[in-house]
């Protein structure tokens, strides 16, 4: 497969193979193939998000509107989430390695006022050492489930 680029749309890239003549979306099978954005307004997204600019900061660099990159964002968190949540289990700590724990409840209404929201705990991990990290949601912080 070779990358070319394509005129036609505004997708701009494809993947050719000459052997067979086909050709295809270098967003297929991924999360970009229904998107409407640039590959470079792509990209730019998601480094205004991992550098925590400002959506209205963001929306002047990429010329993508608050609202759009405000969902945009959110998506991103949810997609950052999943990859914890679903990561293997690692072994944590060792010798002089320090591991933070921390928990902390997902969602709680505030002043009692509100719609009714179950709350959700989740427990954290990290560890300096490797720099890796495992999320967990849990039904209750009895200190031997912990």
């Amino acid at each position: 497969m070779s990358l070319i680029m394509d005129t036609s749309s505004s997708k701009n890239y494809r993947l050719h193979s000459p052997k067979c003549k086909h050709s295809q979306s270098v967003r297929k099978w991924s999360f970009f193939e229904d998107l409407k954005l640039t590959i470079l307004q792509i990209l730019s997204v998601i480094f205004c998000c991992a550098a925590k600019v400002a959506v209205k900061s963001a929306a002047a660099i990429t010329g993508i509107r608050s609202r759009s990159l405000s969902q945009w964002y959110q998506y991103m968190r949810e997609k950052s989430s999943e990859s914890l949540i679903n990561s293997p289990n690692y072994t944590f700590g060792g010798v002089r390695v320090i591991v933070q724990i921390d928990e902390s409840v997902v969602a709680k209404r505030k002043y009692n006022v509100g719609h009714y929201v179950e709350q959700q705990w989740v427990l954290g991990l990290y560890d300096t050492a490797t720099k890796l990290g495992h999320i967990k949601l849990v039904d209750d912080r009895w200190a031997e489930m912990l």
